[in-house]
């Protein structure tokens, strides 16, 4: 999450934020926004700026490594995320 605001090109918007609402994380400094002013024009573009990231991603038609990997698993794996 903390390279968020370089993926979807956000940088600019966190540029114009009053410093205190700045930490070393995004999550962290969307909470401060948020506290800061619900309503906020910033948060808005923030969001606006995220959904349209995750809707424009495609899923692949062909099947990857890992669609292979979890057809692979037997009923005694498990697969844990850390």
């Amino acid at each position: 999450m903390n390279d968020l605001p370089k993926v979807i090109d956000m940088l600019d918007i966190l540029c114009q934020l009053p410093i205190e609402l700045i930490c070393e994380n995004f999550e962290g400094v969307y909470g401060n926004i948020y506290e800061w002013d619900s309503a906020s024009k910033y948060l808005k573009e923030i969001n606006d700026r995220i959904y349209a990231y995750f809707e424009g991603l495609q899923l692949s038609l062909q099947p990857t490594i890992y669609d292979y990997l979890m057809m692979s698993l037997i009923d005694k794996d498990v697969i844990v995320s850390g």
